[in-house]
């Protein structure tokens, strides 16, 4: 097993703390399913798998939005309390990778196709962004066709 160079082992800690800590946050709503899913988080940890811990994390915050919005701001804050990381700095961060993604028009690897797909389903969530929306669709279908 390839051993991970310090900066990324030091983000594989934090996603690692953050996945741990939406999990928490988000209690009973996934009581049936958080030991599986912090397993597979340790699993992924244990193995270093940067990228699958990156997609874990994004598709656990991407559970936050189907909360209802005053649900939603008091489980962002447990996390961000106890997981010591702004949700906000990873929604960031992706809206402007997908916003690169946009701009070139076209999705190049999986990463991207699942990151644009997480972006849209935050443009669905925000009525007054609904716009934005057509263009990730399209990309979204054509990488799909590809």
């Amino acid at each position: 097993m390839a051993r991970l160079k310090p900066e990324h082992l030091a983000e594989l800690r934090q996603l690692h703390d953050l996945g741990q800590a939406v999990l928490d946050a988000l209690g009973e709503h996934l009581d049936a399913a958080r030991p599986e899913m912090k397993q597979a988080l340790s699993g992924a940890f244990e193995l270093q798998e940067l990228r699958g811990m990156r997609m874990a994390v994004r598709d656990l915050v991407d559970l936050l939005t189907a909360l209802p919005p005053a649900r939603r701001r008091q489980v962002v804050r447990t996390v961000e309390r106890s997981a010591g990381t702004a949700l906000p700095g990873l929604e960031q961060a992706d809206a402007k990778a997908a916003a690169a993604i946009l701009r070139r028009g076209r999705i190049r690897n999986e990463r991207e196709y699942y990151l644009l797909r997480s972006h849209l389903d935050r443009l669905e969530a925000a009525p007054a962004r609904s716009a934005e929306m057509a263009p990730a669709l399209h990309l979204l279908e054509t990488y799909r066709v590809s």
